[in-house]
């Protein structure tokens, strides 16, 4: 899925047109290897620092249990460290 979040001096309309307008262009041309390379870091990023504290850990390991599963908490970053631009076009 595709999450946006609008700045409130920014119109839904406009974000919508955006993300139609970015989401035809990687239907056309995949991400370069350089922009998948930054985005996986960030994701890899955010997700070790959300699990920083211990709060966050048993943020992470509660909502684990209860949107998946254990399993796919511990599969995640692999499997996001292993998309390629191809997988990010279906």
């Amino acid at each position: 899925g595709v999450f946006v979040d609008v700045l409130p001096d920014k119109k839904l309309d406009d974000a919508e047109k955006r993300l139609l307008i970015e989401l035809s262009r990687i239907a056309e041309k995949p991400p370069g290897e350089e922009e998948l390379k930054r985005v996986k870091q960030q994701m890899l990023a955010s997700a070790v620092f959300a699990r920083e504290s211990p709060l966050g850990l048993a943020r992470n390991i509660s909502e684990a249990v209860i949107l998946n599963d254990l399993d796919h908490a511990r599969k995640y970053l692999p499997a996001v460290l292993a998309v390629t631009a191809e997988d990010v076009q279906r």
